[in-house]
């Protein structure tokens, strides 16, 4: 069965063969393919576009193929024709079974949604961000929405306009959702959301295949940092990293030797030319931080690799999620399956991932006060670590059971080619 994938990202193979760095952010992808490229009964190949590129690139790389194919960056939440054309002479020349889009939010999305509509097709819920919009803003007053600095005023890109980006990126999104009846999802929320976007859609679960260094080594108690907590992610709003602050301003009240490990560059600088460039939701942080004297205990790490993340997983005493919004979160399934105690904001499919204080706490997002409660229980209760943490293992390697989950994927490939090919006979 020739199975193609159309995704958003630069695979690593592929990444060394152009001579570029290595920033591929979609481990479970990785994951995915690996399995399924060891199954003799289907062949794999994954296209994904790139502005850098004048012609399609080709490559067969550890038994994929690969394709690469330009597109103008300009075009990236609208619907570009001629990449619509070079995936339908795509599609003709490799003649899959089945195609799998791979998220829904960009331009190119939709164009391989439109080409080859002989061809059978699925898309893969990640997130929706045609619901995230009605959530991009939560929490952050209304001063700091419309151009409150000078790098925001020259951009024109301050929070309001990038909410209104996600609104113009959801109508591609939902554009996609109505032209590919079959949607693979992993969450109440993503079935229920795509069920209201398009009530006809056919709707198959599959949760992920996480990275493979995380089904290996465990969090331990004795060997995590006391007073350490972990987040993942806070460059924009959706993160909730404004609502997290409050939290730890109560928090350090009661412990001030509490330390935060912040992966990614922080969405703001101190220098003279990060005042500058700083951005609105920047400029909202470096409030909070000054208002609340946090600057010494927040300590943003830069990006890090699947080997980094794993190692600050191990050493924290707490993962906090903070998002407004999530449908489910790699970050917090790569934290519940190494064992480590997550606190997460009841949001989403997030929600629905976690057991209150059975493998994780969850609490209200705008209920920062809440947050800062369970952060100092934690702190507090070794048991309840423990007794999280090996919950949250066993948990978690049910849901992301390699195994489980490709044979489940390989099923709905089978079912879907199998009613494609009945629908194109008849």
């Amino acid at each position: 069965m020739k199975i193609l994938w159309v995704v958003n990202i630069l695979f690593p193979d592929v990444s060394k063969a152009m001579g570029r760095e290595n920033k591929c952010y979609g481990g479970w992808l990785l994951g995915l393919a690996d399995s399924l490229k060891e199954d003799g009964g289907f062949e794999l190949s994954i296209c994904t576009v790139d502005a850098g590129v004048q012609d399609v690139q080709q490559f067969h790389l550890n038994g994929i193929r690969y394709y690469v194919l330009p597109f103008n960056r300009k075009n990236i939440y609208t619907l570009d024709p001629a990449l619509q054309d070079r995936f339908d002479a795509l599609y003709r020349q490799i003649q899959p079974d089945l195609i799998h889009i791979h998220g829904t939010e960009f331009g190119h999305s939709l164009a391989a949604a439109k080409a080859g509509p002989q061809f059978t097709k699925a898309v893969a819920i990640q997130g929706l961000t045609s619901i995230y919009t009605y959530h991009y803003d939560s929490g952050i007053p209304s001063r700091y929405l419309q151009f409150p600095t000078l790098r925001d005023r020259i951009r024109r890109d301050s929070i309001r306009r990038q909410k209104k980006s996600f609104h113009q990126r959801g109508k591609i999104e939902k554009e996609c959702l109505r032209l590919v009846p079959n949607i693979i999802g992993r969450t109440n929320w993503d079935a229920g959301c795509t069920k209201i976007i398009n009530p006809e859609r056919a709707y198959f679960k599959c949760n992920e295949i996480l990275r493979k260094s995380f089904y290996s080594d465990h969090w331990e108690y004795e060997k995590a940092k006391p007073y350490r907590i972990f987040i993942s992610q806070a460059t924009y709003p959706i993160k909730g990293f404004h609502i997290f602050l409050k939290a730890l301003a109560l928090v350090k009240e009661r412990y001030p030797q509490v330390d935060v490990t912040i992966s990614g560059l922080p969405p703001f600088s101190t220098d003279a030319k990060g005042k500058i460039l700083v951005t609105g939701y920047g400029k909202y942080l470096q409030s909070l931080i000054k208002k609340h004297d946090l600057s010494d205990v927040l300590h943003f790490i830069g990006e890090i690799d699947e080997q980094q993340m794993k190692q600050e997983f191990l050493a924290c005493n707490v993962f906090v999620s903070a998002s407004v919004i999530e449908n489910e979160s790699n970050s917090v399934s790569e934290a519940k399956i190494l064992g480590v105690p997550v606190i997460s904001s009841y949001v989403g499919g997030v929600a629905e991932r976690i057991c209150h204080l059975e493998d994780g706490i969850l609490y209200p997002f705008e209920e920062f006060y809440m947050l800062a409660y369970y952060i100092m229980k934690l702190f507090e209760d070794v048991d309840l670590c423990k007794k999280i943490s090996n919950n949250a293992r066993v948990n978690a390697r049910k849901i992301n059971d390699p195994q489980k989950n490709i044979s489940d994927l390989k099923r709905i490939y089978c079912k879907l080619i199998e009613r494609g090919s009945n629908d194109h006979d008849s």
